[in-house]
C-alpha cells in the first residue's frame, strides 16, 4: 500500500511535470513524463499498470469502512476490560490503538 510520503511525492513531481509542460500538455505527453513523475525508477512498464498505481496512490486500497467498525467492535470490548475488576492495562492500549486507526483515517471520536 502507498504511504503517506510517498504519495506527497508523487504530487509533488506530477505538479512540477505539469508546471515544466504548462497547457500544452497533452495525452501522449502525460503518458511520457508524468509515467515518470509516478514511477521515477521506471520499473512500471505498461499504461494499465501505471494507471493502477495512480489508483492506488490517490485511493489506497483498504476497506476504511471494516477498519472503522474493526476499531469500534474493539473499542467496546475493551470498555468492558476496563470496567472489569482486575483489569490490566492491556485495555489502555487497545483503546489507544483504537483511536490512532481512527487519527489514521481522518476520523475524530
Amino acid at each position: 500500500m502507498a504511504t503517506d510520503d510517498e504519495r506527497r511525492r508523487v504530487a509533488e513531481r506530477l505538479r512540477a511535470t505539469a508546471k515544466w509542460l504548462g497547457g500544452n500538455m497533452d495525452a501522449h505527453e502525460f503518458a511520457h513524463y508524468g509515467a515518470d513523475a509516478i514511477d521515477p525508477d521506471n520499473e512500471i512498464a505498461r499504461w494499465d499498470e501505471m494507471t493502477y498505481r495512480l489508483a492506488d496512490l490517490i485511493e489506497p486500497s483498504c476497506d476504511r469502512e471494516a477498519l472503522l467498525e474493526l476499531a469500534g467492535e474493539l473499542e467496546g470490548d475493551a470498555c468492558w476490560e476496563v470496567q472489569s475488576p482486575g483489569v490490566d492495562n492491556y485495555a489502555w492500549m487497545l483503546k489507544d490503538v483504537c483511536e490512532r486507526i481512527r487519527e489514521a483515517l481522518g476520523v475524530e471520536s
